[in-house]
């Protein structure tokens, strides 16, 4: 809002000067008032002056910012995107936080007050019992570690058998986490096989 600066010779402080203090204070948004030829009025404007909808355009934006902290733990929680600061791995640490922590208030509540009182209302809850979260997000995440690091694994002992090496199976499994055992499939053809189709060749082109 502008500030109103008048200026005025009138001194009289119960009769014209306060007169015209009462115009300037009640001037409206279409407003006029009456002055003599040597008052003035001024209207002084700040800096951001026209540029209300960028204040609070402004103020909007830092809303949302504290409410997704406050409730996310993280200010651009609902906005990040990866490969910037605050990007989408630090926005899911944040997150996970804020769900670990909520995780363990409400089983506290649960198992300290809620319980208590259904047992004492009669309900058949066994004593001893107590309310859990599963956390299968960490139970995925950990699943998706293990196979990833045993895809590299496969990968390695695949190299290696085309470079003509053995791994040892006992090795495979301690890495993997998998009982692995050598087939007995054979994929190819044996000697003594080769050496039969051969005569049986040999034997049909020469009659």
């Amino acid at each position: 809002m502008p500030i109103i600066w008048a200026k005025t010779t009138k001194t009289d402080e119960a009769g014209e000067r306060s007169e015209f203090q009462s115009m300037v204070n009640n001037i409206g948004a279409a407003g006029g008032i009456v002055t003599d030829p040597m008052d003035e009025i001024e209207f002084i404007e700040s800096a951001k002056g026209g540029k209300g909808a960028d204040m609070y355009g402004n103020f909007d934006e830092r809303m949302n910012k504290m409410i997704n902290k406050i409730i996310f733990g993280h200010a651009d929680a609902m906005d990040s995107q990866t490969g910037k600061l605050g990007g989408e791995d630090a926005a899911k640490e944040s997150i996970e936080a804020v769900e670990n922590a909520q995780n363990r208030w409400i089983t506290s509540v649960v198992n300290t007050e809620i319980l208590p009182k259904l047992i004492n209302l009669g309900f058949p809850i066994p004593i001893g019992y107590k309310f859990e979260i599963l956390n299968n997000g960490e139970v995925y995440e950990q699943r998706m570690r293990e196979d990833n690091n045993n895809k590299l694994t496969s990968e390695i002992v695949v190299n290696l058998k085309n470079a003509g090496y053995e791994v040892d199976e006992n090795y495979i499994t301690e890495r993997m986490g998998i009982p692995v055992v050598k087939s007995t499939i054979q994929t190819g053809l044996t000697e003594n096989v080769k050496t039969k189709l051969k005569a049986l060749y040999d034997s049909k082109g020469n009659k």
